[in-house]
């Protein structure tokens, strides 16, 4: 128990110093609000100036003497850094694919900073034993405009290689009652369909659409145009977004 309230002192301590130069935007959202399919709001997609901070945490015990016990805690900041060009396919089902040809692509880069906790029961200090960092490319973005979806060409693994084919990774296009197709983002054996398309005003006249997404087990999945998901852009973070900054808004959740 005190390696858990320790753990969470040390994660609230980072996020402070994190979060100090933020401000949140108040978000509303009317519940009641489901868009249909005749109203539009334009496809935003991410602006170039988007930065999204996510984090991980977790614990690490040696079974033997002298049973030492670390917590590690992750944060991984996302931001764009230019665009390239590739020539590649797309797969639109685990096992049908699609040429695409070649196509200007995002590049977003990553910054991993993990911060090691060697002895959580001491609470003497709350600094960190040693940080490391690593930085690199994560993925690639491209947007299909008139179909207002964002694919990714994403990068994987230790040494963070480039995979095969291209994926959808969030569409923006979809409307209440349809069917989540194939993408990077969600586990491929489960079927979601979208149970609601809400306005999200992150400003007083400003606003994206917000998806709220359901799986055969009634478990929620939401993004928001412009911003993806609060759990993660790419993949799935225990304590999800820490912050998220653009020229049009900053958020903190």
């Amino acid at each position: 128990m005190k390696a858990k309230h320790f753990q969470l002192g040390i994660f609230s301590l980072i996020l402070g110093l994190t979060l100090v130069s933020c401000r949140k935007d108040k978000e509303v959202e009317d519940p009641n609000a489901n868009l249909s399919i005749h109203d539009t709001i334009p496809f935003f997609g991410f602006d170039e100036s988007a930065v999204w901070v996510f984090a991980n945490d977790w614990d690490q015990s040696a079974p033997l003497p002298p049973y030492s016990h670390e917590v590690y805690l992750d944060t991984f900041t996302y931001y764009f850094d230019g665009d390239t060009v590739m020539d590649r396919s797309l797969s639109t089902d685990w096992d049908i694919t699609e040429y695409t040809g070649v196509n200007t692509y995002k590049r977003l880069r990553f910054i991993k900073k993990t911060s090691v906790f060697i002895d959580p029961n001491n609470p003497i200090s709350q600094n960190p034993d040693y940080v490391t960092t690593k930085e690199g490319i994560a993925a690639y973005f491209r947007y299909e405009q008139d179909a207002q979806k964002v694919i990714v060409a994403k990068r994987s693994g230790s040494n963070y290689n480039l995979e095969a084919n291209d994926l959808l990774l969030y569409d923006f296009s979809l409307n209440a009652g349809d069917t989540v197709p194939y993408n990077a983002r969600l586990a491929s054996w489960q079927n979601y369909t979208v149970s609601g398309v809400y306005p999200y005003y992150y400003k007083a006249d400003a606003y994206w659409k917000k998806f709220v997404l359901t799986n055969d087990n009634g478990e929620e999945f939401i993004y928001i145009d412009g911003m993806g998901s609060f759990t993660g852009l790419l993949n799935t973070f225990t304590k999800g977004l820490v912050s998220f900054h653009s020229d049009q808004f900053d958020y903190v959740p």
